[in-house]
């Protein structure tokens, strides 16, 4: 049993990197808007992981930083009616990535490549806001200096590899 865990979880970090290393290259993703129209725009996410840069192809780029997420998650449109659960044929699966003041929904055909944006999504998010709350704690004032890590510590915590530790030879 603890075997298939480990697997499991191998495959888990495998699609994740994947997904971080697509994503920070870039990607035109299709999206939804307010009105219910559709664009393509190009989302990066940064090198640190932190932020989602969106070009709308109009000259505007907007950066949302993924600690302000406060809802992921994934909803089938068919008929211009919306579900939360479907498997039918002629259907859109919407991801919805909900910010304070904003939602960013990404349009996808195929329900797999829908879950592994959602899945992802939401580790990556997990992960920008563990490092932001690590990061307060860290800064916390009551912790004497000699508690504190070193600033080379704190970017060797918060800049964590994707494709796992450099080999030495």
């Amino acid at each position: 049993e603890g075997y298939e865990e480990y697997q499991e979880r191998d495959v888990l970090l495998g699609l994740f990197r994947e997904f971080a290393l697509d994503l920070n290259r870039g990607r035109y993703l299709t999206q939804l808007g307010s009105n219910q129209d559709y664009s393509v725009i190009h989302c990066q996410v940064m090198d640190d992981l932190q932020t989602l840069k969106v070009d709308q192809g109009n000259g505007c780029i907007i950066e949302f930083p993924l600690t302000g997420v406060s809802k992921v998650y994934r909803i089938v449109k068919t008929d211009e009616r919306l579900m939360q659960t479907t498997t039918a044929p002629n259907v859109e699966h919407i991801v919805v990535v909900e910010f304070m003041r904003r939602k960013l929904a990404f349009v996808f055909t195929e329900v797999k490549e829908a879950q592994k944006f959602l899945l992802c999504m939401e580790l990556m998010i997990r992960r920008a806001q563990e490092d932001m709350k690590d990061g307060l704690d860290q800064s916390c004032p009551r912790a004497s200096q000699a508690q504190r890590p070193s600033l080379a510590q704190r970017e060797r915590r918060h800049v964590r590899p994707l494709l796992g530790e450099p080999k030495s030879t």
